[in-house]
């Protein structure tokens, strides 16, 4: 627990840094809120790392030229981060209450961090995406080694730069349980302030969050921040009003880096172009290119990893197919790709050209049967909210400009979903859809709101919930007794394979100089994380490029 510890606070103070120098050069508003610039440099951090590893490798390298620059922006404004920092001691000790929540929610994020990550595709293929990333710069067709690389999540990228493996020797993902502390004291802190109806619905909204997305806190997936973006974004938009004109940068940088990290998310764009819309109308040119700009700075770095690591712009999508390199991954295994993505997202573990020619209700009725009935209630939730928030807009008026662009937003996000309707995807969008109605209930109905200690009863209440899920989690890897097991470091991923006992075979690539060993688990279905390089399944028709494994890989069909 003490080495996470250590690297939240690192890791804090560089996207802090780099968030608050970023946000100065961009917006005259200085008034972006520690959470605002936290992701606002998460998302430059990224954007960094992304171009940093067209040229190099992301490791230690990449960590301590980030380091040492946040040192040098720290001291060289270090009055305005005094002031800052003494701005935020005072809230907490002069709230008390605040402070115990949010010691509590980090020994429940702690407990969460330290188990050894749940999800199987860590194990199939995370881990060794960011591998990739340490030892190599972007390297040429590394799709057709394996389909899932061509992937290219900028959360992959992130945990590279951030594994600290230099320094103890094992890796800790970090981003995941990081960003979602962070969320996590946003919530909290909101609803003390809020005190309303508001604080309610962040409470119900962070307790369902948690319950789909905990196993998601240990690993380096790509499922849990792009939901924190969307999540944050959405609730921002919602509840305060001024964050849609006066902190214009963040829905502007946290919607445009979102793709990169889940292509998937790509309607949460549709915040970005509102904002272009809303901020000034007789300045909508100057706004235009301020959007074309930042689009390039946060996704131009990522759309050329994509385009080496795969030969297209966006993967695995071949409407984009304008460039014919050596390393490009067939259109046919591409193909093969997104119907794979399609089907399983629908109806896992059957054949995918079974489930896509399929008919809507055919599929959909057995999409729903295995949903969970929590999901079930939340998605018909969701389905009705949009409706409900542009009924009400027609009787007030003072809230239909708001609501009506964001109900229209939403409804294009879950046409989008069920194009791929696996609810992991975007369970934020389900969840704030669901929730959100219960905002247009009057004040005066809910008297209960004028206790003054209930928002901090609720949320100590909805805290013991979660931690009751971390505890127990926990409990499945610690002896809870036996401190000295996690109170450092928590269990190295490598003790999983040891339980699986995965053995390896060995497959060898030839170049004109060298003779490289690539590992392929036995039998091939199984996972190989703790192997490098290796792929689950190596083609007979994959070549080397090079004479180095970082010159990449072709797809020679025999």
């Amino acid at each position: 627990m003490y080495a996470i510890l250590i690297c939240f606070i690192i890791t804090s103070f560089v996207l802090f840094v780099f968030g608050r120098r970023f946000i100065c050069f961009f917006d005259k508003n200085k008034h972006y809120s520690f959470f605002d610039t936290f992701f606002i440099g998460l998302s430059l951090v990224g954007t960094l790392l992304n171009f940093w590893s067209l040229f190099f490798p992301t490791n230690h390298f990449s960590l301590l030229f980030l380091l040492l620059t946040s040192i040098f922006l720290f001291y060289k404004e270090s009055d305005l981060y005094k002031h800052y920092f003494f701005e935020i001691k005072n809230k907490l000790t002069n709230n008390k209450g605040l402070l115990l929540l949010i010691l509590f929610g980090l020994i429940i994020i702690l407990l969460f961090s330290v188990v050894s990550p749940k999800l199987y595709d860590t194990y199939l293929y995370h881990i060794n995406a960011i591998q990739w990333n340490e030892k190599y710069k972007v390297v040429p067709g590394l799709a057709n080694l394996h389909d899932r690389f061509g992937f290219n999540s900028s959360v992959f990228i992130l945990s590279s730069g951030f594994s600290f493996v230099f320094i103890y020797e094992q890796y800790l993902f970090i981003i995941n349980s990081l960003s979602y502390f962070i969320f996590f004291v946003w919530i909290l802190k909101s609803v003390v302030e809020l005190k309303n109806i508001n604080s309610l619905f962040l409470l119900l909204f962070l307790y369902y969050f948690t319950n789909h997305y905990y196993l998601d806190i240990s690993s380096p997936g790509t499922d849990l921040l792009p939901n924190i973006f969307i999540s944050y974004l959405l609730i921002n938009a919602l509840l305060f009003e001024e964050y849609l004109k006066e902190k214009w940068l963040l829905f502007l940088v946290l919607p445009l880096f979102c793709i990169t990290l889940k292509l998937s998310t790509l309607p949460i764009i549709i915040l970005s172009l509102l904002v272009v819309f809303v901020k000034n109308k007789n300045t909508l040119f100057f706004n235009s290119k301020r959007f074309l700009f930042f689009a390039l700075l946060f996704t131009l770095p990522w759309l050329i990893r994509n385009v080496i690591t795969t030969g297209y712009v966006l993967f695995p999508v071949t409407i984009i197919d304008i460039f014919n390199f050596d390393w490009k991954v067939p259109v046919e295994n591409v193909n093969i790709l997104q119907d794979w993505i399609y089907s399983w997202a629908r109806i896992p573990f059957k054949d995918s050209k079974e489930v896509l020619n399929m008919g809507f209700l055919e599929w959909f009725r057995v999409w729903w049967d295995k949903l969970l009935m929590i999901n079930k209630r939340l998605f018909i939730l969701a389905i009705i909210s949009p409706f409900i928030y542009l009924f009400y807009s027609f009787f007030k008026k003072d809230v239909r400009k708001k609501l009506i662009p964001i109900s229209i937003a939403l409804i294009i996000m879950i046409l989008w979903l069920l194009t791929a309707p696996d609810i992991r995807f975007s369970f934020s969008v389900i969840l704030f859809l669901a929730l959100s109605p219960m905002l247009l209930i009057p004040v005066v109905v809910l008297k209960f709101f004028k206790i003054k200690f209930l928002p901090y009863i609720l949320s100590f209440y909805t805290l013991f919930l979660i931690y009751q899920k971390a505890i127990t989690l926990f409990k499945e890897d610690y002896d809870i007794k036996n401190f000295s097991e996690y109170y450092y470091l928590p269990t190295d991923v490598s003790i999983i394979k040891e339980k699986r006992n995965i053995k390896y075979n060995s497959k060898v690539f030839n170049s004109e100089k060298n003779m490289i060993n690539i590992f392929e688990p036995n039998p091939t279905h199984s996972q190989c994380f703790d192997k490098f390089p290796c792929s689950w399944y190596i083609d007979s028709n994959i070549r080397l490029r090079g004479e180095d494994l970082g010159d990449g890989f072709l797809y020679i069909k025999k």
